[in-house]
C-alpha cells in the first residue's frame, strides 16, 4: 500500500462506517491528521524535486534526494496509520459503553 493508499481508506472509512457513530471517529483523528500531514508533505516535496529537476536549477538532485529521505522514512510509515483511525474508535467507544453500563 501507498501513502495515498491509505489516506483513502481511512477517509472512506471515516465517511461511511464512521459516520454510524460518530463518536467512533474522534479517537482516530489525530491519526488521520497526521497522515494527511505526511502525505502532503510527500507529495509538496515530490513537486518540488521534479520541478527542479525539470527546470535544471541546480538543487534538484538535492530535493530529489530529500523527497526520497522523506518518503523511505515518513510516508512509508502511513499505511500503518490507518489501523489508528479505524479500529482505535470502536474499541474505546465500546469501553465507554462498558463503563457506562
Amino acid at each position: 500500500d501507498t501513502a495515498l493508499d491509505a489516506v483513502t481508506t481511512a477517509t472512506e472509512w471515516l465517511l461511511d462506517e464512521g459516520a454510524a457513530d460518530p463518536g467512533a471517529r474522534l479517537p482516530g483523528a489525530v491519526s488521520y491528521l497526521e497522515m494527511l500531514a505526511v502525505t502532503t508533505g510527500g507529495e509538496i516535496l515530490i513537486a518540488g524535486a521534479l520541478s527542479a529537476l525539470a527546470t535544471d536549477a541546480g538543487e534538484g538532485e538535492d530535493r530529489a534526494v530529500l523527497a526520497r529521505f522523506f518518503g523511505a522514512n515518513r510516508m512509508a510509515r502511513v499505511p500503518g496509520m490507518v489501523a489508528g483511525v479505524i479500529e482505535l474508535g470502536p474499541e474505546l467507544v465500546a469501553g465507554r459503553r462498558l463503563l457506562d453500563s
